[in-house]
């Protein structure tokens, strides 16, 4: 076979394939078509490229590095489904025998076309990590940035090979481009590799040059300082002051992304939250329920009072609800309720959906929703019969968290479920049982029966005694007591409000940002100490 062609109704491309190098330079070539004429190579699995896929595996052994990446990076631009998937395994051997005569741009790049096209390759991503590490002196700001992004992408872990990165990037940081700085904090951030010295370099760097970001990079960098958990104060204030003058160049991923970013990082930035709410309400339809649910988290956890925000994301989650996941629910849910906003056509329609596809949450969305329901005072008997039924069939996954929120929302809705309370009753006697004293000088809240002083009494504990203990925080709003008794008042687990006398072992209450409360939990006042 002397040649492959490869026609197109609007252009021909004629791939002579004498020598091996043709055919990576008709794939480069391939990879850089038009969106249109890309969707028509696609077309049935690819078939017009069924010639050309034929010669490149028949040649393939012959490949040397450079054709490797270069038919590597077309195949991913071209996303060709179904049978491309055999080219890539014998492009992934060919680039293991070949690894050592890469250069660094045709490391990232291999890295980048598997992490995009979603292969796994995972002795390919090995020994990339391996060799990577060892050559990163020789990378410049955009393979730097594109192979951590990608080792990100791909979830694959290279702890060595990120260290190396960030030793490097952090000394280099000067040359990086906006993009590189946005991709290379998201990375890591996605990664969660702790890396101070590196978010500092790019801090100091990205808020002296956030002008020249485009709305992706200041979302992507706010979001990783955020998700990795770093102080950035200075940085903030800039992305703050810059984002909320180009709002309305921030597509709904972006909005909700950044309001959740400032949330999280719990930064201060009204005027850009004031900017934000409008432009949102004004595009909720192109949210996804997963932005819907961010953005109404996000506004509730900043505390930043926005109605007709509220309203618009209540009127279109409401109708989406069928397409959101269980973490969307519970997080709407808790996000309505915690900012007070009433809902009550929402609360149905989550109350539905949730009912019947409980199963399917996890005990912290199961916890989240009874609390928040409860919190809004939206009865949802059903809702609550399913959320009984289920938390009680899975108890001992809950935390001690969970199942503090669990009781004190079937308590606070007034809603009856003795086998739910008899089922946590009897874990927390189990884990009192298990339990070990608070070490390293942590302090919790003692609840335990026959203390000197009124009903509702707190303790800090360092450890030992017979005191049970919960991490609490003070109340901001209404504070309420839990108490979880064996045998009060007429069954285990029976739970009430904080505010009478009697033997009742109580906790004043705060939910934390999340909705968790805290509580100690006792049973039959024998109690040991138990760290939440």
């Amino acid at each position: 076979m002397y040649g492959v062609t490869v026609i197109h109704v609007k252009w021909p491309i004629i791939c002579l394939a004498r020598r091996v190098r043709n055919l990576a330079r008709c794939w480069s070539r391939l990879g850089r078509v038009s969106p249109a004429d890309r969707g028509e190579l696609q077309a049935n699995n690819g078939a017009r490229l069924f010639a050309l896929r034929e010669q490149t595996s028949l040649q393939m052994q012959t490949f040397d590095a450079r054709c490797v990446s270069n038919t590597l990076h077309a195949l991913t631009k071209l996303a060709i489904p179904g049978p491309a998937w055999s080219l890539w395994v014998e492009l992934e051997g060919v680039a293991l025998t070949r690894l050592r005569d890469f250069n660094p741009q045709e490391i990232a790049n291999t890295a980048w076309a598997f992490a995009t096209a979603g292969h796994s390759a995972t002795a390919l991503f090995d020994a990339l990590a391996v060799e990577a590490a060892s050559r990163v002196h020789h990378f410049n700001p955009q393979d730097m940035a594109n192979t951590a992004w990608a080792f990100a992408t791909a979830g694959r872990a290279a702890p060595a090979l990120f260290d190396a990165l960030a030793v490097k990037a952090a000394s280099r940081m000067r040359h990086f481009n906006p993009q590189n700085m946005s991709n290379t904090t998201w990375a890591f951030a996605t990664a969660d590799h702790a890396a101070p010295a590196l978010f500092d370099a790019l801090a100091v760097e990205a808020a002296s040059r956030v002008r020249h970001f485009n709305p992706q990079d200041m979302a992507n960098t706010a979001w990783a300082f955020a998700t990795a958990g770093r102080a950035a104060p200075a940085l903030f204030d800039a992305l703050a002051v810059e984002a909320a003058s180009r709002v309305r160049d921030l597509n709904s991923q972006e909005l909700a992304n950044t309001a959740w970013a400032f949330a999280t990082a719990g930064h201060g930035a009204l005027a850009l939250f004031d900017a934000i709410a409008p432009e949102a309400a004004r595009r909720v339809h192109d949210f996804t329920p997963q932005n819907l649910a961010n953005t109404a988290w996000a506004f509730a956890t900043a505390g930043h009072a926005a109605p007709a925000l509220f309203d618009t994301i209540a009127a279109e989650a409401a109708r989406r609800v069928c397409d959101c996941n269980p973490q969307n629910m519970a997080n709407t849910a808790w996000a309505f309720a915690t900012a007070g906003h009433a809902a009550p056509a929402l609360f149905d329609a989550i109350a539905a959906e949730a009912a019947w596809r409980v199963r399917d949450l996890n005990p912290q969305e199961l916890a989240n929703t009874a609390w928040a329901f409860a919190t809004a005072g939206n009865a949802a008997p059903a809702l609550f019969d399913a959320i009984a039924a289920e938390a009680a069939r899975r108890v001992r996954d809950f935390t001690p968290q969970n199942m503090a929120n669990t009781a004190w929302a079937f308590a606070t809705a007034g809603h009856a479920a003795p086998a739910l309370f008899d089922a946590m009753a009897a874990e927390a006697a189990r884990r009192v049982r298990d339990c070990n004293p608070l070490k390293h000088g942590q302090h919790g809240v003692g609840l335990c029966h026959g203390w000197q002083g009124s009903p509702g009494a707190l303790r800090r504990s360092s450890g030992g005694g017979c005191v049970a203990h919960a991490r609490f925080q003070p109340s901001r709003h209404g504070q309420h007591g839990v108490g979880l008794r064996h045998g009060w008042p007429c069954r285990p687990g029976a739970v009430r409000r904080d505010g009478g006398g009697g033997c009742a072992a109580h906790a004043r209450l705060q939910p934390s940002r999340h909705g968790h409360y805290g509580v100690g939990l006792c049973h039959r006042w024998a109690c040991c100490p138990a760290a939440l």
